[in-house]
């Protein structure tokens, strides 16, 4: 009543706004993070400076003196499972997680010149599980010299 009296506003059927929505092409969607931080001009610059260290490198590589990986750290947590997903008309669609903020941790390293991944899987992101993944890449290729991204 409070608002019908202090500012005249009558509430209508659903529909009604349904039909705004679409007038307007306003549909329901997944955000998506995105980080406002990202400086495009300084992305810019960080990829000049790869593809310059990637030319001055080009014949230790093309020797196969130099490996040259992207590596990566993720971290999956249970609640990322839940989303929007397809289903059946009246039936809610249920993933079942016994704890929300289980997280799992990989480390990921992509060779940018052979069809190569590697993947590890750790408890955590940490220093030493750092070290760790970058040891093992070492240890694959003891005769060569790393450059990691």
């Amino acid at each position: 009543m409070h608002l019908i009296e202090e500012y005249n506003v009558v509430f209508e059927l659903k529909e009604s706004y349904y039909k705004i929505l679409r007038r307007d092409r306003i549909t329901r969607q997944q955000a998506r993070p995105v980080n406002p931080r990202k400086d495009p001009q300084k992305i810019k610059e960080r990829n000049k400076e790869i593809q310059k260290m990637l030319a001055d490198y080009q014949p230790e590589i093309e020797a196969g003196k130099l490996v040259v990986y992207t590596i990566n750290e993720c971290h999956l947590v249970r609640i990322d499972l839940c989303g929007e997903v397809w289903g059946r008309v009246k039936e809610r669609a249920e993933i079942p997680i016994s704890n929300l903020r289980d997280r799992q941790t990989y480390y990921g390293a992509l060779n940018l010149f052979e069809p190569e991944f590697l993947i590890k899987q750790y408890s955590a992101g940490n220093g030493e599980n750092t070290v760790d993944f970058v040891s093992k890449l070492q240890n694959k290729t003891p005769e060569q010299r790393l450059l990691l991204f």
